[in-house]
């Protein structure tokens, strides 16, 4: 029997360009030709499926409406999911009814792209720019500079600096779940080991293990402070120089619950969220810089490693090639050790970073790390 559809019997493969033009027009942007390939590849999921145009438009005039994502990838993933289900229903429905009829496969799209999303993790910026220290310290109070900025780190009370990867991850787990939800309470699991997990880690109950550990730096973060100092300069048609001084201080989160209990093998459970501050969520609401969570998952073994990548990202998108004094590297990431150590360390840590990240276009040369134009680590919309 010969088609009745002049599009019958071609699959996506064939489809994908014009997909890319749709997609491009409803979005009213360019889609990036870095992004295209893996677009490709959700596409060729379904291309054994027939083409249906009026469907694809539908599909994703409905997911992009509901304004969860303008990122063409997750959009993708979500149209991936919903094609599928339309084409194995009932075939006496048509397109307008099975749209009609599956608001709860959308919803179900929605939240796996959410849960998809988490493949992307977030930093605020400016701890792209100034770190905690990397290794234990006995300091109340160290100080982190970087061009018109500086960055205080305080500990509250008796508490000591939190230091080490563990906060670093934390943070960064906080930052993405609040960037995504736009909550500022985030649940973090019923148990200690549900929290170890979610933050990439295996969890450890044994003395001084992964638990502790991880319950050890969520207090000494409740109990620091964070004073941020910049200034923009300008200058006026009467030569006169103007500098606005803006000053910031804030906490990671103003609330949170203790964990859990363990006492004759039965464990009480207790901890089920944290609250960010208000200052520190509305920051990572403006300014927050993608991560690859695969990357910095592989990275957490190696705190220096993974303010690199960090730093790299950030600063790596402005077009220009970026020139850093090793010596003024050492006072962003709170180092504290010699300089030639630190160069030795700076070299094995950009290898592991360019390891995972292949496009990483950085070098260190003589006593500068050198930052060119570079793709990406994560998708960009």
């Amino acid at each position: 029997m010969k088609n009745t559809n002049a599009h019958d019997g071609r699959g996506m493969r064939d489809y994908k360009n014009k997909f890319f033009q749709t997609l491009s027009e409803k979005l009213s942007q360019e889609i990036p030709e870095v992004s295209l390939a893996a677009l490709s590849l959700e596409l060729s999921k379904v291309s054994e499926l027939k083409i249906q145009p009026h469907l694809i438009d539908k599909i994703l005039s409905e997911i992009i409406a509901n304004g969860v994502s303008k990122n063409p990838l997750t959009i993708t993933k979500e149209f991936v999911t919903l094609y599928r289900t339309y084409m194995h229903s009932e075939p006496h429905k048509t397109p307008d009814k099975q749209l009609k009829n599956y608001e709860k496969e959308i919803e179900l799209a929605i939240q796996m792209s959410e849960r998809q999303e988490r493949e992307i993790w977030y930093n605020y910026s400016t701890f792209c720019t100034h770190f905690l220290p990397p290794s234990p310290t006995d300091k109340k109070e160290i100080s982190t500079t970087y061009p018109n900025n500086v960055m205080t780190i305080s500990s509250i009370g008796d508490a000591m600096l939190p230091y080490g990867s563990i906060p670093r991850i934390i943070i960064c787990y906080l930052s993405t779940e609040a960037k995504i939800t736009r909550e500022r309470t985030i649940p973090i699991g019923k148990t200690i080991h549900d929290f170890v997990k979610k933050i990439g880690y295996t969890p450890s109950y044994i003395a001084n293990g992964t638990n502790e550990q991880v319950l050890e730096h969520l207090e000494r973060l409740y109990r620091t402070e964070f004073s941020h100092d910049y200034s923009e300069s300008r200058y006026l048609e009467d030569g006169t120089k103007e500098t606005l001084r803006h000053q910031k201080s804030f906490k990671i989160f103003d609330e949170k619950l203790s964990f859990e209990s363990v006492k004759d093998n039965i464990v009480k459970q207790q901890m089920t969220s944290v609250t960010l501050s208000e200052t520190f969520f509305n920051e990572i609401q403006a300014h927050s810089v993608p991560l690859s969570l695969e990357i910095l998952k592989s990275l957490k073994r190696s705190p220096l490693a993974l303010d690199l990548y960090v730093f790299i990202s950030y600063r790596s998108n402005t077009g220009r090639v970026i020139g850093i004094k090793l010596n003024d590297l050492m006072n962003q990431f709170a180092i504290d050790y010699e300089k030639w150590r630190f160069k030795q360390r700076l070299t094995t840590a950009l290898t592991l970073v360019k390891k995972m990240w292949p496009d990483c276009n950085a070098i260190i040369k003589e006593n500068t790390l050198i930052i060119h134009n570079t793709l990406p680590s994560v998708p960009t919309s």
